[in-house]
């Protein structure tokens, strides 16, 4: 009887009793072997390739999209387009362990604007060539972990298009979670190999698996899960050497070391971003952990993931029922894939919930269960075949052996691409893109020049009060940060400042407005706001007065300028800040200069009560922030 092993991927032979009836009945194992290794051949080269493809097909209208909020948010603010360096943002990815945001991310980021300038193309073709490379890599890892080319095809499959990951094909700004796999993955498969019969575990491979996992850090936070992932392999793939009676022999073996080594870093990196006021004072990543809320996160990723609808409850089912057939099996590959899915879920499952896109990563061993219980159904069923008598010849009977190897894969996209064309249809309405193009296209077309200090007035927008794309898209599209832009759903009616264009957006277009009639106050009723000192540092407290507005609160209008070291300004803003202090009966009030802020100089323009949303005033103060 022919028996079939998803670990090596081969036939083995077991010699029955009836010699002769094994040669009237079966195949050889040195006839069959051949034949599956050369459709083995075949599935190494073309099964990837068809897989990217694939996702290609699917994904690639996401070619076509424009910048959104995110990327004009990560470029001018997050890795300081205006005034930081690229060879700074390069000293921050060499540094790793740093409060720096996503250092390897904006090295993408920068050097790609540096090269192609506000063309939202090559940064589209760069994400997806990415995300084909990783497709590649997702094959030869679980081919690796499973010793199946069937469940790599498989995997490689389901994580190559799916709805939940539409982030990732129509924002740019996903490119830290692509970054991330990609780094991740390579060092993983470095490992793995330097682990394996015949590779000798050097400093050589030590030093590319550090050199990889930093990039995964520095690209994104979700990479701190990589040394537990290495402690699940060994577990799952050396479980021999964690004995007791080997365990203490092992202790001093490079791999452990270089976990251990893995470890210190991952725990140096994380203290780093804790205590950086970007993430430990930022609600979007103030974690909470309690078991109902990792249960919440399971049940929006996974799920959706799966194209299933669940509730809590049975996304906890289902995750328990795929632990029990792995174990029950007793099948490594099974059981490290639903680990892998709960570790590397781990640093988003306590967070507030995102998009489909954070489980980009987690998918990998979903993919990885899938594909290898898929891999060992149809081994079963390629044994029981073998078994049935044929008076077929015996090269036609293993061509056709070969040939019903594809069925289960070929099934799979068949019932899965009606899914995945719905999937593709959906283009997420939060993006806002089509508009901002609308809004650059028409800015370009009717002033392809603006003066440098020009300052644009629009009265209506399609973004969020608090969203500052638009003025960063703006500054971004014509390469000057001194452009200021004063959006009027932010701030309100403005009649006494002095525009040099103004529009607004309606009905999905944008038009020119008449400017409003200038109003310039007399010097008398010009609110006078006085800082106490007048310079202050990052940190401290400023006293402020304003008489004008005694006992009451205050929005102000201010212009922020950052000083560079040689005394002269580069960036260049403006912005409202909504009941900025309480004045008190005898005029005063008192603030404080944000910590880590930058040497500026910020202009108090405007002023007006507060609780009263009326009318802006005139104003005049300045305050000097230094180092």
């Amino acid at each position: 009887m022919l028996s079939y092993s998803v670990e090596s991927n081969r036939l083995s032979a077991t010699r029955p009793a009836d010699a002769d009836c094994q040669k009237r009945n079966d195949l050889s194992a040195r006839e069959l072997n051949p034949a599956f290794g050369s459709a083995g051949k075949w599935i190494d080269r073309f099964g990837p390739a068809f897989c990217i493809c694939y996702f290609f097909w699917l994904a690639s209208v996401g070619l076509k999209a424009f910048f959104t909020h995110d990327d004009a948010l990560n470029l001018v603010h997050l890795h300081g387009y205006f005034h930081v360096s690229i060879f700074e943002i390069l000293q921050q990815a060499l540094t790793v362990v740093s409060a720096d945001y996503r250092p390897v991310g904006g090295l993408f980021y920068r050097l790609m604007y540096a090269v192609f300038g506000f063309d939202p193309f090559p940064f589209r073709a760069a994400a997806f060539a990415l995300m084909g490379a990783n497709l590649a890599l997702t094959y030869n890892l679980v081919r690796t972990l499973s010793g199946s080319r069937e469940a790599a095809l498989t995997a490689a499959f389901l994580l190559g298009y799916n709805a939940s990951f539409v982030e990732l094909y129509h924002s740019t700004g996903t490119i830290y979670d692509i970054l991330c796999f990609g780094f991740f993955v390579g060092a993983f498969q470095i490992y793995i190999n330097s682990r394996s019969i015949g590779e000798n575990f050097t400093i050589k491979r030590v030093f590319y698996i550090f050199i990889l996992y930093a990039c995964a850090l520095g690209s994104k936070e979700m990479a701190v899960t990589f040394p537990i992932v290495l402690i699940l392999y060994e577990l799952f793939y050396h479980r021999r050497q964690f004995r007791i009676r080997n365990v203490f022999a092992s202790l001093f073996k490079p791999h452990l070391l270089a976990i251990a080594g893995l470890a210190m870093l991952t725990a140096a990196y994380a203290a780093a971003k804790t205590a950086s006021a970007a993430f430990s004072t930022n609600s979007l990543y103030s974690p909470d952990f309690s078991f109902g809320v990792f249960t919440a996160a399971l049940h929006h990723y996974l799920p959706r993931w799966l194209h299933l609808t669940l509730d809590e409850t049975g996304a906890l089912v289902l995750v328990g029922a795929a632990a029990a057939v792995a174990c029950s099996l007793r099948a490594k590959e099974l059981m490290f894939g639903v680990c892998f899915v709960i570790a590397t879920l781990l640093p988003a499952a306590f967070i507030p919930l995102r998009g489909g896109f954070v489980f980009y990563l987690p998918a990998l061993g979903c993919a990885l269960f899938l594909g290898s219980a898929g891999a060992r159904a149809a081994a079963r069923l390629f044994a029981m075949l073998t078994e049935i008598s044929s008076v077929e010849p015996r090269r036609r009977r293993s061509r056709s052996l070969m040939a019903l190897r594809a069925v289960p894969f070929l099934a799979l996209v068949t019932v899965l691409t009606p899914i995945h064309l719905d999937g593709s249809r959906e283009i997420p309405g939060f993006y806002y893109y089509e508009k901002s193009r609308k809004i650059i296209s028409y800015l370009q077309r009717t002033h392809p020049n603006l003066p440098d200090g020009s300052r644009i007035y629009f009265d209506d927008d399609p973004y969020t009060k608090t969203d500052w794309t638009l003025p960063f898209m703006i500054q971004l599209a014509y390469d000057n940060p001194t452009l200021s832009i004063t959006r009027g759903k932010v701030i309100g009616s403005l009649s006494p400042w002095e525009y040099d264009f103004h529009f607004t957006f309606k009905e999905g277009q944008v038009e020119p407005i008449e400017p409003p009639p200038l109003q310039v106050a007399s010097s008398e009723n010009v609110a006078q706001i006085r800082f106490q000192p007048e310079t202050g540092r990052p940190g401290e407290e400023i006293s402020v007065q304003v008489g004008e507005f005694a006992g009451k609160a205050i929005d102000v209008y201010w212009e922020w300028k950052r000083r560079l070291d040689d005394g002269g300004f580069h960036a260049y803003s403006t912005g409202a800040s909504v009941n900025w202090c309480a004045v008190d009966a005898s005029g005063f009030c008192v603030i404080r200069v944000p910590k880590d802020f930058p040497p500026s100089s910020i202009t108090i323009l405007y002023a007006r009560e507060a609780d009263a949303q009326g009318e802006w005033h005139t104003a005049h103060g300045v305050l000097e922030v230094t180092r």
